[in-house]
């Protein structure tokens, strides 16, 4: 098992697991969707943000452009 699925299942689990709960126990739906909109907020801040990677253009000029040499023929 991965990593990012070792993630994934924990996440899952800190979604579902108090979100059936409180549905088993209060038997009302009124108290479901915020409890599954708060484990949502924690399972997305539960591990750290280096998992998103920043795609930078390094083939680009100073001034937007993607010749490397400076002066331009013409």
């Amino acid at each position: 098992m991965g990593k990012e699925t070792k993630q994934i299942s924990i996440r899952v689990l800190v979604m579902l697991v108090p979100t059936y709960i409180v549905a088993y126990i209060s038997g009302a739906m009124i108290y479901v969707m915020p409890m599954l909109a708060v484990c949502t907020l924690i399972a997305a801040n539960l591990f750290n943000s280096e998992e998103i990677e920043n795609r930078v253009d390094e083939d680009g000029g100073a001034d937007g452009d993607s010749s490397e040499g400076g002066e331009q023929d013409g």
